[in-house]
């Protein structure tokens, strides 16, 4: 597991302590390393990551990637939400 992961999955599991969420725990993140150029793609590092169990119906989209998926986020408005889809339902 990537230290970043493990260092946030340590501090919200304090913060959450006591709660069903204290057993919540990221297995993976990504984040833009290349923008843009090669290895990369796009530049997702890891290129590929996605949640195969709650998103098995994206596996085949070449933009099936945490970043991919989230870049697409909007608010109501159609502005862009920073990646966060809790202000407009997922589509």
């Amino acid at each position: 597991m990537f230290s970043g992961t493990a260092e946030t999955n340590f501090v919200w599991q304090n913060k959450l302590d006591g709660t069903v969420w204290q057993n919540y725990m990221l297995l993976g993140t990504q984040w833009i390393g290349n923008p843009g150029g090669a290895p990369f793609g796009v530049g997702e590092v890891p290129r590929f990551l996605t949640n195969s169990a709650l998103e098995s119906f994206m596996q085949h989209q070449s933009d099936a990637t945490c970043l991919g998926c989230h870049s697409r986020a909007s608010t109501d408005a159609g502005q862009p939400s920073n990646l966060t889809f809790l202000l407009d339902p997922a589509s």
